[in-house]
């Protein structure tokens, strides 16, 4: 090791990520070596003496691969002073992991567009006011997790169903032919 961070490896063409930064949140990446965390701990002691910025480590948590050994992730865990945990459920709202099925990660997307569409009185919006409240609003919605994640066909499909519905003024209790 040369007193740098070494990240984990993506993709075919395997490029090394060791860190994700937003806003205030900082995600790391690498591999669970000891000298790993003594240079990143090493970096985050002269940050903070830099910039008078500290780290909550009682915020913070860490997770591992499987195949790291459970004495060296608790080892780990208490050397850096962070919490263990199984697997991070989620990053800025996001899932950390997407496996195959996208469908049961992404449908509290639907639910959020059914919570607010289910929330409006469809009657007391002009033709204007429903496209306003579809652009800026609804189609709002998805936009970030799309940046991220393809989102399978069929939840997009349910999605714009639900829009159309808001459009048309259609509902489950009251059907319009459109």
């Amino acid at each position: 090791m040369d007193g740098r961070l070494h990240g984990l490896n993506f993709g075919n063409s395997r490029v090394s990520v060791s860190h994700l930064l937003f806003a205030d949140d900082s995600f790391m990446l690498l591999f669970a070596y000891r000298r790993n965390f003594e240079v990143l701990s090493n970096i985050l002691r002269l940050y903070s003496a830099a910039s008078g910025q500290l780290v909550n480590f009682d915020k913070s948590k860490i997770c591992f691969g499987r195949d790291v050994a459970s004495p060296l992730q608790h080892e780990l865990a208490v050397m850096f002073g962070v919490r263990l945990v199984d697997c991070h459920d989620k990053y800025l709202d996001l899932p950390t992991f997407a496996g195959k099925c996208k469908w049961e990660l992404f449908t509290f997307i639907k639910s959020r567009v059914w919570n607010k569409v289910k929330g409006w009185n469809f009657s007391l919006f002009s033709q204007a006011g429903k496209e306003t409240l579809i652009k800026a609003v609804l189609q709002a919605i998805p936009s970030y997790t799309m940046s991220c994640f393809k989102m399978p066909k069929r939840l997009i499909k349910d999605i714009h169903q639900l829009i159309s519905r808001f459009w048309w003024g259609s509902y489950a209790s009251n059907k319009k032919i459109h």
